[in-house]
Formats: structure tokens, sequence, C-alpha cells
């Protein structure tokens, strides 16, 4: 994995995280990526998950949450050239 932070001319920081097959293949045995903040500098750790489906991605996150923590599902605008 390649982790990264930019500044964007907009004067937003830009958090760049780049996943190689081998990580596509472990996130796919159910062994999520834990990112943490201070190896580029910012106050948050990241964790990353994957599932087929939603309901697959809450059932993986679901035991790493706190009770009431709220998910928000967002949809994947399409890349357009």
């Amino acid at each position: 994995m390649i982790k990264g932070k930019a500044n964007q001319e907009n004067g937003r920081e830009l958090v760049i995280l780049g996943i190689s097959q081998e990580n596509v293949t472990r996130l796919k045995e159910g062994k999520p990526i834990m990112v943490h903040g201070t190896e580029i500098k910012i106050p948050v750790d990241i964790m990353i998950y994957y599932g087929a489906t939603d309901q697959d991605l809450v059932k993986q996150m679901r035991p790493a949450m706190e009770t009431d923590t709220k998910i928000h599902r967002s949809s994947v605008p399409e890349h357009k050239d």
C-alpha cells in the first residue's frame, strides 16, 4: 500500500491511498487494512474493508464500531474522462 498526504490548490489537504493486488486479495479474505494516521501525519486512523455488497461491508465493519456509530452509504460517481 502507498500512503501520502498532499496540499491542494484550494487549501484543503488530500489523503492519497493506493492499494496493490496483494492488498485486494487480503481484503477479499476478510483482512481489513489499517492506516495509522501518524504515518502520514493526520489526526485519525483509517480502516479499509472490502465486501461484495453493502450488507457484507456492514457485517464486517460492525464489530469495530461503537453501538451508536452511524453508517453512511454513498454511491461512487462514475468517472468521466
